[in-house]
């Protein structure tokens, strides 16, 4: 410890000024006005898995072609957030594809729901190449619109490209939905 002509301790002056910067910056942290510290956002990535099936017609076969695409997705999602809980998605839609890939455009049908009520819009569109699909969406409910990306697996009901067509498969994969 310092100390002065007369034995007092005294205080080093570059402890001062740490401990009145510290002073300083907690004074601005609630001072009126001051900014309030940003809250996490509960909905910034609510993890899902992602089941569901595919039909397609006239089926896919080892060229690609026009399908008319239909079917439904269940989308299950945990931790906390609005979206968390189980969505049931059916659509309805097109795509170009041939049993070694292919990418489609979908939109939900008006029986889609969430855990946040009714579906009012939105869909999907997605990649595919091989048995692994990414899909990228949009989930209108409760005046927000979500946003779903999902990477799956392709599962061919049945022979997979074996003449004469593959019309339908099954899907499980991951997910995520956020605001």
């Amino acid at each position: 410890m310092n100390t002065d002509k007369q034995g007092r301790g005294v205080v080093m002056p570059g402890l001062r000024r740490v401990v009145l910067g510290v002073v300083l910056v907690a004074a601005a942290m609630v001072w009126p006005g001051a900014a309030p510290p940003a809250a996490a956002d509960p909905d910034a990535g609510v993890p899902c898995t992602v089941v569901g099936a595919f039909t397609y017609g006239p089926g896919l076969g080892p060229v690609p072609a026009a399908q008319a695409v239909g079917g439904g997705l269940t989308v299950t999602c945990v931790l906390v957030g609005d979206e968390a809980g189980v969505w049931t998605l059916p659509f309805a839609g097109t795509s170009v594809e041939g049993c070694l890939g292919g990418e489609g455009t979908e939109l939900w049908a008006a029986a889609a729901t969430g855990p946040e009520g009714p579906v009012t819009g939105g869909g999907f569109t997605y990649v595919r190449a091989g048995l692994t699909m990414d899909l990228y969406g949009t989930i209108n409910a409760a005046a927000e619109v979500h946003q779903l990306v999902a990477h799956i697996d392709w599962l061919p009901v049945g022979p997979f490209c074996v003449p004469p067509t593959v019309a339908g498969v099954t899907v499980s994969g991951l997910g995520v939905i956020t605001d």
